[in-house]
């Protein structure tokens, strides 16, 4: 199984390039290896998943049996099960979070906020980690990399954490593929504000000049953390800049997707 994470600032564009890419994969495939990680998901869901829940999981299509499924998770005993797993798999970097200055100058909800994503992504990894496919290759628009986010505080200086976030970074699987993508802070200020969703729980509240200050903080934890990952052999690191064109960079993308799965 090859898995393949994206990273970058909020508003970068990672869901974009994260369809464009799989839909031009598949395009030029047609041999099925492709998945989101809730197609991935909800395969597993379909088989696994406490029984009244699989039941209607097998009648509704795709689209809607992936949206049933994301509603079902935080209700299901094979999630809790596939996070309980995770925990005893890789709970030191959440260790690593707790001993962090940031943690500590976190509100309660704050905490609540950060450490029920990290859960939700190691869930789904350990989940998906469990399927037998052939040879497949799955997307997640953010993992367990991106969920690093968590050592950069907006209001916080950055660079107290040094230690843990390697702790972090040396505890948490790897994906095989990350893809980095780049963009400006202006740019992603304004996607960020723009998107129906909004902001981040941990910026509600903030105003522009803060906003502006956690991008700053988050690039620059971003380039650390991509070199940190490209000095593992087990993992590709492939940037691009996504202020440039779409169809471009989804050229680049999948020429190197396709050397490094051989496909």
């Amino acid at each position: 199984m090859y898995r393949v994470e994206f990273i970058g600032l909020p508003g970068a564009g990672k869901s974009t390039v994260r369809k464009a890419l799989i839909d031009r994969l598949r395009a030029a495939s047609g041999d099925g290896r492709y998945f989101t990680v809730e197609e991935a998901y909800l395969h597993g869901a379909r088989l696994n998943m406490d029984k009244v829940f699989r039941y209607f999981l097998k009648l509704l299509p795709g689209s809607a049996a992936i949206k049933l499924s994301n509603k079902l998770v935080n209700r299901s005993l094979m999630h809790f099960e596939a996070q309980n797993r995770f925990l005893a798999n890789y709970g030191k970097a959440l260790g690593a979070f707790f001993s962090s200055h940031v943690f500590n100058e976190m509100s309660i909800d704050d905490r609540q906020s950060v450490i029920s994503a990290f859960l939700e992504v190691g869930a789904f990894y350990e989940s998906v980690n469990a399927l037998s496919f052939k040879n497949p290759v799955v997307f997640f628009e953010e993992g367990l990399v991106q969920k690093s986010l968590m050592f950069v505080s907006p209001s916080g200086s950055y660079g107290k954490d040094m230690v843990n976030l390697e702790t972090y970074l040396d505890e948490i699987p790897l994906p095989e593929i990350l893809i980095y993508v780049k963009s400006d802070i202006e740019t992603c200020s304004r996607r960020m504000l723009s998107r129906p969703e909004g902001l981040t729980r941990r910026l509600k509240n903030a105003d522009a000049a803060l906003i502006c200050e956690f991008l700053k903080k988050t690039d620059r934890h971003l380039q650390e953390v991509a070199s940190r990952a490209s000095g593992n052999t087990s993992c590709a690191v492939i940037e691009i800049n996504n202020n440039g064109k779409l169809e471009d960079n989804i050229d680049c993308l999948e020429r190197r997707m396709r050397e490094i799965t051989k496909a």
